[in-house]
């Protein structure tokens, strides 16, 4: 089961959605030295970094289709980091019992991205039409 690598973090235990996100090569040194500097973290393989961590103005929010077909196929959210977006909230997020800024949803990008060609292939087909 994958969840916040972030020694503390208890968003999964506390009933709110939350996007993990995950450690890339390119951002690896970047937020374990956050983490690590910020919050005495012991050293340990850091995989995913929940929503939880980050500004509100750090994530995006995107929709994968044309907003003039939203209606046709209803509102899709995609959350996702702005680039070099570092986390940055650590002892704020011990102490709170709930989240009332976004509610993100953990999510596969592999259906998001199979949902998002059978969108592409349906726009498609209604075009040639």
């Amino acid at each position: 089961m994958r969840k916040c690598s972030v020694s503390g973090c208890n968003s999964q235990n506390r009933n709110i959605k939350v996007t993990l996100f995950s450690v890339t090569n390119a951002n690896k040194s970047s937020w374990e030295s956050a983490i690590h500097s910020s919050i005495n973290n012991q050293v340990k393989d850091i995989k995913y970094v929940c929503s939880e961590h980050f500004l509100p103005e750090d994530i995006n929010t995107t929709y994968p289709i044309p907003s003039d077909v939203i209606e046709e196929f209803g509102q899709k959210k995609v959350f996702s980091l702005k680039k070099g977006a570092i986390p940055s909230l650590f002892n704020q997020i011990l102490s709170r019992s709930d989240s009332t800024q976004y509610e993100p949803k953990t999510h596969s990008a592999r259906r998001e991205l199979f949902t998002a060609e059978v969108i592409t292939e349906n726009i498609l087909i209604l075009y040639l039409y």
